[in-house]
């Protein structure tokens, strides 16, 4: 890991991997999901929580985010991390998800503006891993 730099992951992360964990649709996924729960801290990884005026502001957001097309109506939890994010000042979301990665970062971040949050550039965790 770089110096300078906490991973995190926010608490919309937490509650799919606590629902993975428990009713993923193989032995395989419920196995990895309960690894990385229990690992996290182990690993460097901060869990991070929101203030319930956090969870208010991630609701409406995502709405827009939903609304304006930028993510599809079922990718919500996408919505809800990349405001997360946004709420937390977090700078990079690493992630391999394809909804997150194929929408525009641009657009994404003025609906991210518009609610006094930071910017925050989406990346395929293979970008920081090459360096």
């Amino acid at each position: 890991m770089r110096s300078g730099f906490t991973p995190i992951v926010t608490q919309t992360v937490v509650q799919e991997l606590g629902f993975f964990a428990t009713d993923g649709d193989s032995a395989k996924k419920r196995a990895a999901a309960t690894c990385a729960l229990v690992s996290m801290r182990s690993w460097g990884i901060q869990p991070s929580g929101l203030k319930p005026v956090g969870n208010g502001i991630c609701e409406i957001a995502a709405n827009v985010i939903l609304s304006r097309e930028l993510l599809p109506e079922t990718e919500r939890n996408d919505a809800y991390i990349l405001i997360e994010c946004g709420f937390l000042a977090v700078a990079m979301l690493l992630t391999w998800d394809s909804h997150l990665l194929d929408a525009s970062n641009e657009r994404l971040n003025e609906v991210l503006k518009s609610f006094d949050l930071h910017p925050v550039q989406i990346l395929h965790p293979g970008v920081i891993l090459r360096d």
